[in-house]
């Protein structure tokens, strides 16, 4: 990843890349005969024609900058134009201001002139829209506009788009009880607070394709004591989080949709839709009190390089997993509650994050499942009452589960079905009331075993010759052919 130093210089290059070409239209305003360097003319400068078409260069240049995202969705999440900076081109713009003045221009009649200009920037699609409606609020509020509150309420119904385009870096807007509609998907290309009257009572619904709010660029994002739900047909997840960084209190997030039958939603995880939050690529997510449920696939869906830290938080009654963890995503799941899903948390591919104290109960078919080549850290969980494995790990995967309680599975509290190159290190386990046994042990994998407690009538079961490493455990060891 790019050093902050080099960030913030490409985010300046953007920035002058829409302030020159205006730069140099006002040293022509200043002195439409001479050289730069030459000494002020003597003639009053606001009669120069310049003075009035020196707006269509900034425009222009916005307008090429906006057409850079034309077509876009935002869903693509990588290789997207970088966008300037709003406090890079605030210092520029103000630098602009200071030449409008100088060269003798009446800037009230500039920044009329600018806005109407500005009005015809053309946008193909709503992310290039949302870039073009940013530019030109930071435009005008630079040039000696009247500046957006730090602060803003919104009644319920009034355009929720709208607010955020006008909102300034770090704002924060104050969404009163009431429903907000989103019909197309709601861009946040800078950092911004979104702050309700509980979730209860203020609710963001969202009917668009794809995404209902998406953070497809660098920002932070904040979301405060409200809840946001994707209704309708449209296969869309709810908060889909690219780049940048959201953070969640006490926010309920549902209604993630995907046409995929359900029986075959493990292959919409690639798709992105379908989920309550979707955090993905460098993207970040962290929760506190957040209820995900009621979603299609996943309550959270963490893909490629996403880092999640999720603390008291609960997720229940979604159509795949409460989490799902693939790609490289890592970070901490926390103290929170896994219930009524088919998989409470899925870890796969070469993820690893590291769950521990949560409550995983009563899922569908396995409580905790690791694949393929993960290295999850399981720590001090209680899983209890899944209808099949409490659980399972498969694959050539190597996690270290360690001090969790397992019990009440329909078959067998925990799993290791894996191939040669699989190791996990299982230690200090309690496992009880399991149906077909507390271990079961297959395959070729290379796992350690010690100080675990077993007190069910089957306990640890060793499969076709399996031979894990056994040391110090309290469990009756049988083994057995299939």
């Amino acid at each position: 990843m790019a050093s902050s130093r080099h960030r913030r210089l490409v985010a300046l290059v953007l920035a002058l890349m829409l302030v020159v070409p205006l730069v140099i239209a006002l040293v022509t305003v200043a002195n439409p005969n001479r050289p730069s360097s030459a000494e002020p003319s003597d003639r009053p400068s606001a009669a120069n024609p310049a003075c009035r078409t020196a707006p269509g260069y900034v425009t222009s240049a916005v307008q090429r900058y906006v057409d850079r995202f034309a077509a876009r969705t935002g869903f693509e999440g990588r290789n997207l134009p970088a966008p300037p900076r709003v406090a890079e081109l605030r210092r520029e713009f103000d630098q602009v201001r200071r030449q409008v003045e100088s060269a003798g221009c009446d800037l009230t009649a500039f920044r009329s002139s600018l806005r109407t200009s500005l009005a015809d920037v053309r946008a193909d699609g709503p992310l290039a829209t949302a870039v073009s409606g940013l530019l030109r609020s930071a435009s005008l509020r630079a040039l000696g506009g009247a500046p957006a509150p730090a602060v803003a309420t919104l009644g319920a119904g009034e355009d929720l788009a709208a607010a955020v385009a006008q909102a300034p870096l770090g704002g924060t807007l104050r969404l009163a009880a009431g429903t907000y509609t989103l019909d197309q998907p709601l861009y946040v290309l800078q950092d911004l607070t979104l702050q309700g009257a509980g979730r209860g009572r203020t609710t963001v619904v969202s009917t668009a394709a794809g995404g209902g709010i998406v953070m497809p660029l660098p920002a932070q994002l904040r979301l405060d004591r409200l809840a946001l739900e994707h209704r309708g047909a449209a296969s869309a997840s709810v908060l889909m989080v690219w780049a940048g960084r959201a953070t969640l209190a006490a926010v309920q997030v549902s209604g993630g949709s995907t046409p995929t039958p359900a029986g075959d939603r493990a292959q919409a995880l690639g798709g992105g839709a379908g989920s309550g939050v979707l955090v993905a690529r460098d993207g970040s997510v962290r929760m506190r009190g957040v209820a995900l449920d009621d979603n299609d696939v996943a309550g959270l869906l963490a893909g490629d390089h996403a880092t999640v830290d999720v603390r008291g938080s609960s997720f229940a009654d979604n159509g795949l997993c409460g989490i799902c963890a693939t790609g490289q995503s890592r970070g901490l799941v926390q103290g929170s509650t896994l219930s009524g899903s088919p998989v409470g948390v899925y870890v796969g591919q070469r993820a690893r994050p590291t769950l521990r104290a949560n409550m995983v109960r009563d899922n569908g078919e396995v409580g905790i499942a690791v694949q393929e080549a993960a290295r999850p850290v399981i720590v001090g969980n209680e899983v209890s009452d899944s209808d099949a494995i409490g659980i399972g790990v498969y694959a050539t995967s190597r996690p270290r589960i360690v001090d969790n309680t397992v019990t009440g599975s329909g078959k067998a509290g925990l799993v290791l079905s894996t191939g040669s190159s699989a190791r996990a290190h299982v230690e200090r386990n309690r496992l009880a009331d399991n149906a077909s046994g507390d271990i079961v042990v297959a395959g070729q994998g290379r796992h350690d075993l010690r100080g675990n407690h077993c007190s069910s009538a089957l306990q640890l079961l060793l499969v076709d010759g399996a031979s894990p490493t056994l040391s110090g455990n309290a469990c009756e060891v049988r083994r057995v052919a299939r």
